[in-house]
């Protein structure tokens, strides 16, 4: 048996199907990349400023755009320094000396329930839930 060869034309992709596929797949895997990387960085900031505040640092203050302990160390970029610094501007703006812990995790558990892509979906798969519902009648 001899093998026939193939006509060029054949093996052409004229619709770039192939490549666009391609760009797409490098495009997701960057993207993919970017998003990890800056979310170690996060965590990493983090962990950081969960050790220096859970050491005894009650004292934190703002200087400029830097929130730092009492010892004098400035605590470490990200969001969650950043949300420590609008509560404590925001304790200093009401009159209160310190930043209320209870207040402090109340307003990060929010603003990571908010940042949730898939907030809205849980939203209303919880408002189809409640509409649902048929109200028991009394008499059985």
């Amino acid at each position: 048996m001899a093998l026939r060869p193939v006509p060029s034309d054949a093996c052409s992709d004229k619709t770039y199907i192939s490549a666009i596929i391609g760009v797409l797949y490098i495009a997701a895997t960057a993207h993919c990349f970017v998003r990890t990387a800056v979310i170690s960085r996060e965590t990493d900031s983090a962990q950081r400023v969960f050790a220096l505040v859970s050491r005894g640092a009650p004292a934190l203050r703002v200087v400029g755009g830097d929130v730092i302990t009492a010892d004098g160390t400035r605590l470490p970029p990200g969001q969650v320094t950043g949300h420590i610094r609008n509560l404590i501007l925001k304790a200093g703006a009401a009159g209160q000396a310190t930043a209320h812990q209870t207040l402090l995790l109340r307003g990060l558990a929010g603003r990571a329930a908010r940042s949730q892509p898939a907030r809205h979906v849980r939203e209303r798969c919880a408002d189809e839930a409640r509409s649902a519902r048929v109200p028991s009648s009394g008499s059985s």
